[in-house]
C-alpha cells in the first residue's frame, strides 16, 4: 500500500476519533444525574432506627462517589449497633435514559439485594420506592432525601408490611468531607 493511502486512512481514523470525543463532550447530562452530585462526599448522622416501636441510636455513615464518568454514583454505607448488628452496604445509583427514572441497586451483608426506583420531586427532594412480596405479605419501602443546602440532608426510610409500619430510619446527615473516586492506573 502506498504511503499516501496509509496516511489518508490514518487521517480519517484520527479525525473520526476527534469528532466522537467532541460529540461526547457536548452531551448534556440529564438534570437527574447532575442533581445527584449533591450527594458526593462522606456523610455522617446520629440516626434513629425504629423497629417494631423500639428505637435504636446509631452513627450512620454514607460515602458517595462518582462512577461511570459521572453518569452514576457508588455509595457505601455502614452502621453498628449491639442489638441490630453491623450493616455494611454497597449501592449503585444511575439514571435510566429509557424510562427516565433513577435506579438504586442495593446489596448488604444482612442478605438484602434489591432495586429502588425514584425521581426528583424538586431540586431539593429526592424519593425512592421499593415494593415486593415477603411470603404472602406485601412489603413497601419509601426513602426520602431532603437537602438543606450543600452540606446537610434529612433522610427518612419507612418500611411497611401489609400497610403496617415495621421499620423507620431517620437522620440528619452532615457532609464530613468531599469523596474522591479512585482513578484507573494509566
Amino acid at each position: 500500500m502506498s504511503k499516501f493511502i496509509k496516511f489518508f486512512l490514518l487521517s480519517i481514523i484520527l479525525l473520526s476519533a476527534v469528532a466522537v470525543q467532541a460529540q461526547k463532550a457536548n452531551l448534556k447530562k440529564p438534570y437527574e444525574i447532575r442533581d445527584l452530585n449533591k450527594l458526593i462526599g462522606i456523610w455522617e448522622s446520629k440516626s434513629t432506627i425504629t423497629i417494631d416501636s423500639i428505637p435504636h441510636q446509631v452513627t450512620y455513615r454514607m460515602n458517595f462517589r462518582k462512577t461511570a464518568d459521572g453518569y452514576g454514583l457508588n455509595m457505601d454505607e455502614a452502621y453498628s449497633d449491639s442489638a441490630l448488628g453491623e450493616l455494611r452496604g454497597a449501592n449503585l445509583i444511575g439514571f435510566g435514559s429509557d424510562d427516565k427514572k433513577l435506579h438504586w441497586y442495593c446489596v448488604d451483608n444482612m442478605g438484602a439485594t434489591y432495586e429502588r426506583v425514584g425521581h426528583w420531586v424538586d431540586s431539593d427532594n429526592l424519593t425512592f420506592t421499593y415494593a415486593t412480596k415477603k411470603g404472602e405479605q406485601k412489603y413497601d419501602e419509601v426513602l426520602t432525601y431532603t437537602f438543606k443546602g450543600n452540606d446537610m440532608f434529612s433522610y427518612k426510610q419507612v418500611c411497611y408490611l401489609d400497610g403496617k409500619e415495621i421499620k423507620k430510619v431517620t437522620g440528619r446527615f452532615t457532609k464530613r468531607q468531599q469523596a474522591v473516586a479512585p482513578q484507573p492506573k494509566k
